[in-house]
Formats: structure tokens, sequence, C-alpha cells
């Protein structure tokens, strides 16, 4: 959000935000649409294209963040592996980007990515009251709504 609010003209000095829907990928992946994140995203199956060059420039310079979400809804295990292999190969490839991923805990082998140098985190699920709390602090403008 906070890159998105920026000005385009200010945006360059801030990292891109790179979503990456596993599903998504994996289904592109599984069809030969793309062999790896960057071909992914040239080839725009998502709100835009981004030109591979300019987006592997970036990486190498460590200005994004890579927000990987859903490995759990990658179903199939052959190819729930390759792409955990494409992951951990672009941290490798791209050292300096920051990176997230999300699974839930089924489908998810923390020890693959311990052993490549991820930090791993389980998150708890919140009570009403912690609800409450995070959405009054976050002061969104649509907070009473979700407080009902």
């Amino acid at each position: 959000m906070n890159w998105a609010e920026k000005e385009p003209s200010d945006r360059a000095s801030f990292p891109i935000p790179l979503l990456i829907e596993l599903r998504i990928y994996a289904r592109d992946k599984d069809e030969n649409k793309c062999d790896n994140f960057l071909e992914f995203f040239h080839q725009g199956n998502l709100f835009c294209h981004l030109n591979q060059l300019s987006l592997e420039s970036q990486l190498k310079k460590g200005q994004a963040i890579a927000l990987f979400d859903g490995l759990d809804e990658v179903f199939d295990p052959k190819l729930r592996e390759k792409i955990v292999t494409d992951i951990k190969r672009f941290s490798i490839d791209y050292p300096e980007v920051k990176m997230i991923l999300t699974s839930r805990w089924l489908g998810y082998k923390a020890e693959e990515f311990i052993n490549a140098d991820f930090e791993h985190f389980m998150l708890q699920d919140l009570d009403q009251d912690q609800i409450n709390d995070f959405i009054q602090r976050r002061n969104w403008p649509f907070s009473e709504t979700l407080r009902r």
C-alpha cells in the first residue's frame, strides 16, 4: 500500500512489491507458459506485464520485495517440489531481495526452507479482542465495518 500511494516519480526509490500467487504460477508452469518467476511476470498473467530485463535489473539491486503466497494451494506434490526449487533458486539468484513465503502448515516442509537459510515463523490465531485491537491500530477507513 505504501508503494502504491507514492507519486509515480517517487516510487523508484522504494522496492517494488511483487505478489506471486503460487497457485497461478503453478498452473502456468504446469502448462509450460513459464519456466521461472521472471518469465511469469514478463508474460503478464497478472494485472500487467513487467519487462523481464528491467525487472531483473531491479531484482539484482534488491529493489523488490517478493511475496510468494499460498504454497499449500499447490496440491500436486511433484509440482509443489518444483515450485519450492524455483523459490530457493530465486533466493540464490537475487540474494538482496526480501522475500516472504506463506503457507498453511499442510503441505509445508519447514526443513526445506530452513536448510536454505529462510527464517521460519508460525502465526497464531487472534481472538476477537486482538482482532479489534489490530483493526483499531491500523486506523483503516473501513474499520467500523470490520468490527461488526
